[in-house]
C-alpha cells in the first residue's frame, strides 16, 4: 500500500475514527483502525468497538492499493 495525502486533513479523519476505537480490549484488532487504500483515489478509516462504528473517507493519491491495520492510540 502506498499513498499521498494532505497531512492536515489525515489527522482531522484519524482524530475522529479514534474516538470510536476501544483503549483495552480481548480483541487486539478493535483496538486499531483499519486503513484501506482504493484504486479510485480513496482513503477509508474504519473504527470499530463492538457497540460504536465511525467510517470516514477521503481523498488521496493512491499508488498503490492495499489496506493495514494501525494502533489507534500513538
Amino acid at each position: 500500500m502506498k499513498f499521498s495525502c494532505d497531512k492536515t486533513i489525515l489527522n482531522e479523519v484519524v482524530s475522529t475514527v479514534q474516538k470510536s476505537v476501544s483503549a483495552r480490549s480481548n480483541v487486539p484488532v478493535l483496538e486499531g483502525i483499519l486503513i484501506e487504500a482504493n484504486a479510485d483515489g480513496t482513503l477509508k478509516l474504519f473504527g470499530n468497538d463492538i457497540d460504536i462504528a465511525i467510517e470516514s473517507r477521503m481523498k488521496a493519491s493512491v499508488i498503490e492499493p492495499g489496506s493495514i491495520v494501525i494502533n489507534a492510540r500513538f
